[in-house]
């Protein structure tokens, strides 16, 4: 099956090969970038699951998702080298830009996965990585300033993502200075942004009317995984020390947590046009930005399952009441990503395919303010009407 044919260019027109690549490179959505780093997240959140006493043999789905991760990154490499002025537009719209963080994200968890390989190899690859990342949060910052974009939740993955720089470090050992500075910048800007954003999705729902407004709970997560990743060896020393790394890992669980919740009920209040992201069956369901959704309930997931492996059960806390609804919290996390995570990502990649050939669907939006009320001059005019 040829390219022209995957894209649904009839056979008379007449199109180089180059063309050809370019526009089917140019439907691979930013989006993508989300469902990439969910799938080396899950590499982790796989390992993670012997917390909950799941003794199974999981390597070959962590393999198996690890590879689907760098398959992505690598095509929206060759997207940028075969396509760079459409890449260039992308970087230029804050919601795609967002996106193409998530990705830097996967590229730097991805590249950790590859120490197994070569740890110097790895290494490279994560500074390579580090140092994309820490270009987009001052190219985004300066940009959004620049057009003047407020603050939403697609600003997380360009500008907390610096986080997970510590968390793949931490794999591969590159400098702990670098380390604390990557998880100190990412605290203060998940800090910052977090609070802000927060105000801003609650005082309207045309703030974010998408499932990108789920990203919402995946910055405390991603501070909180990158605090683990710096600290575990702190966390288990003697007291004294233990007992603040404690306090921290305590302060960010209530939060990440915290997060959740008010992510949903963020959700719940934007239902309506939630549903409008949901397709029929012969497209496959899910629309490309339910992508968004995928990443923040596996690092919600992930850090429930470090803080209960971790904090409460190497101390015994898992025997009080506390303990225990901590453990049940964790393994609800761990069902739920099972019961929403995979099938997105199943019929992400199904969907695909048609996406190629037909295009990205459309972003369903809200209607103007101006539509949802009617004018007053209309209305004064039916009451004289209706008096005759």
């Amino acid at each position: 099956m040829t390219i022209s044919v995957i894209i649904g260019i009839e056979k008379n027109e007449k199109f180089s090969f180059f063309t050809l690549c370019q526009l089917f490179f140019s439907r691979i959505p930013a989006e993508i970038g989300g469902i990439a780093l969910n799938l080396c997240a899950l590499s982790s959140w796989l390992d993670d699951l012997r917390f909950l006493h799941i003794n199974l043999d999981l390597k070959i789905p962590q393999i198996v998702v690890v590879i689907l991760s760098a398959v992505i990154i690598i095509s929206v490499f060759l997207k940028c080298c075969v396509n760079p002025v459409h890449v260039i537009t992308e970087l230029k719209k804050p919601k795609e830009c967002g996106s193409y963080g998530a990705l830097l994200m996967a590229a730097s968890l991805t590249s950790s996965k590859a120490s197994c390989i070569s740890i110097e190899v790895s290494k490279c690859l994560v500074y390579t990585a580090a140092s994309l990342q820490l270009l987009m949060v001052v190219w985004y910052l300066c940009w959004c300033y620049f057009v003047r974009s407020p603050p939403v939740p697609y600003w997380f993955p360009a500008t907390v993502g610096v986080g997970m720089i510590s968390i793949a470090g931490s794999k591969v050992g590159i400098s702990r200075s670098f380390q604390l500075a990557c998880f100190f910048l990412a605290a203060l800007l998940c800090v910052v942004e977090w609070l802000w954003i927060t105000a801003r999705l609650y005082s309207s729902d045309r703030n974010a009317p998408a499932p990108s407004q789920f990203v919402h709970a995946a910055p405390v997560s991603l501070v909180a995984l990158a605090f683990m990743a710096v600290f575990t060896k702190e966390i288990s020393a003697p007291m004294p020390s233990r007992y603040y790394y404690h306090i921290a890992g305590h302060a960010l669980f209530v939060w990440s947590t915290m997060a959740a919740f008010i992510t949903m009920y963020f959700g719940w209040r934007r239902r309506g046009i939630l549903r409008q992201f949901i397709r029929p069956a012969s497209k496959r369901f899910v629309h490309q930005e339910w992508a968004a959704l995928t990443f923040p309930l596996v690092a919600t997931s992930t850090y429930a399952l470090l803080y209960t492996g971790q904090i409460i059960v190497p101390y015994n806390s898992h025997r009080s009441v506390s303990g225990t609804a901590v453990t049940v919290w964790a393994s609800m996390l761990a069902v739920l990503c099972v019961l929403v995570v995979f099938p997105i990502d199943v019929f992400y990649f199904c969907g695909l395919p048609l996406w190629l050939k037909e295009g990205l669907p459309a972003v369903p939006v809200l209607p103007p303010i101006d539509c949802l009320q009617e004018p007053v001059e209309t209305r004064t005019e039916e009451r004289k009407a209706s008096f005759g």
